[in-house]
């Protein structure tokens, strides 16, 4: 079931980070070519930038974890063979999810605090940007729950590992 949504989830977010990197490869070009062109940029044009950046980094944090793309994490599990290797990532989860969900809740009262401000430019609150923190922490504790779910009941998480 956790399987069947994350792949629903994760292909959504497939488009959204595609989408979000050509629109902000758009702006930023966008804003060299007035810059130099015509000697002005738009802060707006830095703004929208900036908060398509920090979705994409929280988005695809969670996306690499569950393509098993984190170098880090992947290089420590592989050290380990049989029942080792299982401990291994099975702790790594849960560790992974207590930390995750302890950014989740920070970063929930992280956003509020910065509803209270705004952007320079746009005067848009800060905590649209902030925000992204418990959305990407979300997405990665659904990518460790799906990792123990098939830890548990199918021994391997390594039948999962690409994004189609």
């Amino acid at each position: 079931m956790i399987k069947k949504i994350n792949d629903v989830l994760f292909k959504a977010i497939k488009y959204i980070l595609t989408f979000a990197l050509l629109i902000t490869t758009l702006l930023v070009f966008l804003q060299i070519v007035s810059r130099y062109a015509i000697g002005f940029s738009y802060a707006e044009i830095d703004e929208i930038a900036l908060h398509l950046f920090a979705w994409m980094i929280s988005m695809g944090v969670a996306f690499a974890f569950r393509a098993k793309a984190h170098l880090g994490i992947t290089a420590l599990v592989s050290r380990f063979t049989g029942k080792l290797k299982f401990i291994a990532e099975v702790s790594i989860n849960i560790i992974l999810i207590m930390f995750l969900l302890t950014v989740f809740f920070a970063g929930i009262s992280f956003a509020q605090l910065g509803m209270a401000q705004s952007t320079s430019a746009m005067y848009l609150p800060l905590g649209y940007i902030y925000a992204s923190l418990p959305f990407g922490a979300a997405l990665c504790i659904l990518v460790f729950i799906e990792n123990l779910y098939l830890l548990m009941f199918h021994k391997s998480t390594t039948a999962q590992t690409s994004q189609k």
